[in-house]
């Protein structure tokens, strides 16, 4: 289970995280005629998190109702709440930025989605 700003995402479908990497960005240092070799520290990296899971559902337009849903939690100005997986960790101050389906709709007694959830952390 995966819970945005008090929304679960998947429901009862599995669901699986990928926290993209941590630290600062950097940059190599550009002089006239190139680089001098060093770095340059521009700052912590924004924190990314791609959820991947299957949205279920008894009949195909249940599913693309389920997927409809998640599409609307992505806004401009980005919405920010919390993240919580089912191990109980959160991550704060996260946006949901993109939906993608990965796969076309999976047919047979319960209809499934492959759907990734894209969610930033800006400015970290």
């Amino acid at each position: 289970m995966l819970v945005y700003d008090n929304v679960e995402i998947f429901g009862n479908g599995p669901c699986e995280l990928v926290v993209g990497a941590r630290g600062l960005m950097v940059v190599p240092t550009l002089r006239l005629g190139g680089s001098d070799g060093r770095l340059t520290n521009l700052g912590p990296q924004d924190l990314v998190i791609v959820a991947r899971g299957l949205l279920l559902g008894s009949s195909v337009t249940e599913v693309w109702g389920v997927y409809d849903e998640m599409v609307m939690m992505v806004s401009d100005p980005p919405r920010v709440g919390t993240l919580i997986d089912d191990a109980g960790r959160e991550w704060p101050a996260m946006s949901l930025v993109s939906v993608l389906t990965t796969e076309s709709i999976r047919t047979g007694r319960v209809k499934s989605l492959a759907v990734e959830a894209t969610f930033v952390r800006f400015g970290t």
